[in-house]
């Protein structure tokens, strides 16, 4: 087992870049278990979320264009407003609740894919077989952002696919890392 010195010297040693952690505690950490990097989906994902409400705000804006102050008009207003509200919310909510962590012991995948509807993944670092990943298509090369896939040994249909994930050759490397040291003890 790892002192406290000996783990912090660990996160401090990978840190090339920021941990990313906000204060993030796991619901089930182990006794001697360092969270060392914790990551969302890279800020793009949010884009279209973006889009559909900037084209709900023109469709409210044309609106009041069309009919001006008609009770129409702030029908339309009232229910594009607490559309524009709540989908902002969850989108906001979808983003910041799936989450892939990486500690001293294990890889954690967290989805949310829908209010309801959430996947939680891990695998400890010595069972990972595999890794790969891919940064695909002109957005995700200038933006940096990619796929990250863990297996496991024996175990090539139910992988861990990260989506979306910011700099996932960073991520790839700590993971790598942080694997061998794992495979050392």
């Amino acid at each position: 087992m790892a002192d406290k010195s000996e783990i912090t010297d660990i996160s401090e040693e990978l840190s090339d870049e920021p941990i990313d952690d906000e204060g993030y505690d796991l619901e089930d950490q182990r006794g001697d278990e360092e969270i060392i990097l914790v990551r969302h989906q890279h800020p793009w994902v949010l884009a279209k979320a973006g889009l559909i409400l900037i084209i709900l705000t023109g469709a409210v804006v044309a609106t009041f264009l069309v009919w001006k102050t008609a009770l129409a008009s702030w029908i339309v207003l009232s229910v594009a407003g607490l559309i524009i509200i709540l989908y902002g919310f969850l989108r906001g909510f979808l983003y910041k609740n799936s989450v892939f962590v990486i500690t001293n012991q294990r890889v954690i995948n967290v989805y949310q894919g829908s209010l309801f509807n959430r996947i939680v993944q891990e695998v400890d670092l010595d069972n990972i077989y595999n890794m790969t990943y891919k940064i695909e298509g002109p957005m995700a090369s200038l933006l940096n952002y990619g796929t990250i896939e863990l297996t496991t040994e024996g175990d090539y249909t139910d992988c861990i696919k990260v989506k979306n994930i910011e700099n996932p050759y960073f991520v790839h490397n700590k993971i790598s890392e942080m694997r061998k040291r794992a495979l050392k003890k």
